[in-house]
């Protein structure tokens, strides 16, 4: 599992998949039966996480520049109407 380097990074791990970049986000997301996911398919790049780690990841830095900014606002804003 890769970890970017800074003060607000977020291990992750990142599979290819038919055509598809997934990026599993967080200690939990691989293994976790209530994983949650968002999907860009102009980009073919998918975010997986799960809930229970969220307060974190929206605190994180986005963790790779090949998750698109539009992905990764859309990410945030959708943890932030979960959590605040």
């Amino acid at each position: 599992m890769a970890s970017p380097r800074g003060s607000n990074a977020i291990p992750f791990a990142r599979v290819e998949q038919d055509g598809w970049t997934d990026f599993f986000l967080g200690q939990q997301a691989l293994e976790s039966s209530h994983r949650r996911s968002i999907l860009d398919g102009s980009s073919r790049v998918a975010l997986h996480y799960d809930l229970a780690e969220g307060y974190e990841l929206f605190e994180a830095m986005r963790p790779s520049t090949e998750i698109p900014a539009r992905l990764w606002t859309s990410f945030k804003q959708d943890l932030k109407a979960e959590f605040l």
